[in-house]
């Protein structure tokens, strides 16, 4: 025997303690096919929610307590002979309702998108997260609305640290589909806020993202030349890991250089310096920024669904109209083969046409060391000089042509050549320099501080003394045959430049200052690196390994020099 009953509550309107009993009693002694009554069309929030429940008859009640039954269900458990019902968070009315059968037919709007007045639907019932694990798990392909469930339990807090690993890790051994990697970028870029800025702007809107690599300190030259050319750029950078240098990092050695700015801020530096260089808010992408943790420590770092999820996530919410990217390839980079590259960079470009984002990935070489110094502040320092015009040739190059690229898609200049010049002109007419001069002190720099930066980096920056740079000298006559980037860069980081989590200090002043580049002549007896260190003497496993980093050849005449840029795509 059934009875049916239709409740219809008033959201404007008090529920009499009696009805509302009525209806835990019904809920509480029965299974419940809960769905959506159609026949009215979509409720709105404003007007009526109209719930139907088909409910089996219990002629005894009385043998439960129906405030206990209503309890969420403990699945570890079993002590109820008849399992509880698992509760549905309303996200479009804020009400939480339960779900009994599989039958269920309640729809809702997607978080980030947008319903029309008047026709907003009751939110779609949340999905079990284990749920999604086995489905991905096992090689299936996630809806947009079981991306959106994941994101939502990861921003909320609502699903255990195992269960965001085990997530990952399917993700990473299955891969993700365009499709999924289009659905998780867009649900990551609506977690948080998106910044918006005034329309004159939008296609001046710029930005660069690099995969990161050694003594790589190409947006701190790049984004201030663009800005010399009439572009805007809302950088949002990170910090270093491992062996690779974080933007973030050599910014904070300048003395009172701030990186969490509010909105009015932002719009403010980009209105009058043209570009600015700040760090992730909580409240920008925050789902990427939990999962971001998680992928450091599960070793779902190089999956590159997840890697472009990440990047264009962050990217579309800082509302800029076109990206380079900038995605290094060698011994010293984390994609060692132009064909890994291509993958990556293929699945960046098909997600960014998706996204209506304009595009363009560069792969540039990364065997050696970019420039000639690598640690905070010595980066800082070559950053300044290459907007002198005295900086090195791999520098220049890669600034003017990854900012040429950037000056073509945005219609400033007719062909990339043209927009290199105009880059170059910006590093050799003083341009640049003024931009980032302001840019430094409208984050927080002292003006008399940013002047010295720009004019003398040495005395304003931290550095170590005299007393603490240690020459290491060759030990034999030849041409530069190699310089393991990747062998420095650790040096480095165990110097105390770099770091192994997110939670560990860097010391600004340590690094290195190479003396001369692959192909260079050196002599025996002669100083070819200046080690920084913050110890009274330079520690003997770093002197040892920096050894084996160079490798000369006395035979050679000669290195044949390789294009920096490899291909654009």
């Amino acid at each position: 025997m059934r009875r049916s009953c239709q409740c219809i509550c008033a959201l404007h309107k008090p529920i009499t303690t009696n009805s509302l009993m009525c209806h835990v009693n019904l809920l509480a002694t029965s299974s419940m096919n809960f769905s959506h009554s159609r026949e009215a069309g979509p409720p709105s929030p404003l007007n009526l929610l109209s719930l139907q429940f088909s409910l089996p008859y219990d002629p005894l009640p009385s043998r439960r307590d129906p405030i206990k039954s209503l309890r969420r269900c403990d699945h570890s458990r079993e002590e109820h002979h008849r399992p509880c019902l698992p509760l549905i968070h309303n996200r479009t009315l804020g009400r939480r309702h339960y779900q009994g059968d599989t039958k269920n037919t309640v729809t809702g709007n997607i978080k980030g998108t947008k319903m029309p007045p008047e026709t907003s639907t009751v939110a779609a019932p949340e999905v079990s997260l284990v749920h999604l694990i086995e489905k991905k798990r096992d090689g299936k392909e996630l809806t947009h609305n079981e991306i959106q469930a994941f994101v939502d339990h990861t921003v909320k807090g609502t699903a255990q640290d195992c269960q965001l690993g085990a997530m990952l890790m399917a993700m990473h051994l299955q891969g993700l589909t365009d499709q999924e990697t289009v659905s998780l970028t867009k649900c990551m870029m609506n977690s948080g806020e998106v910044l918006v800025w005034p329309k004159e702007w939008k296609s001046l809107l710029v930005d660069k993202h690099s995969t990161g690599g050694v003594g790589d300190k190409i947006s701190l030259v790049l984004a201030p030349a663009l800005a010399a050319c009439g572009l805007k750029v809302p950088m949002i950078s990170g910090r270093g890991l491992d062996f690779t240098g974080g933007t973030l990092d050599k910014l904070e050695s300048i003395p009172g250089y701030r990186i969490l700015l509010s909105k009015d801020e932002l719009t403010q530096i980009l209105s009058k310096a043209g570009c600015f260089i700040a760090g992730q808010s909580a409240n920008l992408v925050p789902a990427d920024m939990e999962l971001y943790k998680r992928r450091d420590v599960t070793a779902t770092v190089p999956n590159p669904g997840l890697i472009t999820g990440s990047i264009l996530s962050k990217k579309a919410a800082e509302g800029v109209t076109s990206l380079i990217m900038d995605i290094k390839v060698g011994k010293a980079a984390f994609k060692k083969t132009v064909e890994e590259a291509e993958i990556l960079a293929t699945k960046i470009v098909n997600t960014s046409k998706i996204l209506g984002l304009n595009t363009r990935v560069a792969l540039t070489r990364m065997d050696s060391v970019l420039g000639y110094y690598v640690g905070n502040s010595l980066e800082v320092i070559e950053s300044v000089q290459s907007m002198k015009g005295e900086g090195p040739e791999d520098i220049d190059t890669l600034v003017e042509d990854l900012g040429g690229n950037l000056l073509q898609m945005c219609g400033v200049v007719k062909t990339v050549e043209e927009g290199k010049q105009k880059m170059k002109k910006s590093l050799h007419d003083g341009s640049a320099l003024k931009h980032f001069q302001t840019m430094m002190t409208m984050q927080g720099v002292d003006p008399s501080v940013a002047a010295k930066v720009c004019d003398d980096p040495w005395s304003a920056l931290p550095t170590v003394p005299k007393s603490q740079v240690t020459s290491l000298m060759s030990e034999k006559s030849g041409v530069v045959a190699s310089l393991d980037g990747l062998t420095i860069g650790k040096c480095c980081r165990d110097l105390g430049a770099g770091r192994m989590t997110f939670s560990q200090k860097i010391n600004p002043s340590v690094g290195v200052r190479l003396l001369v580049k692959e192909g260079d002549k050196v002599e025996s007896g002669k100083p070819w690196i200046e080690v920084h260190h913050s110890q009274s003497i330079i520690p003997e496993s770093v002197r040892e390994r920096l050894k084996g980093a160079i490798m000369i050849d006395e035979n050679m005449k000669a290195v044949p020099k390789k294009p920096i840029v490899i291909k654009v795509m």
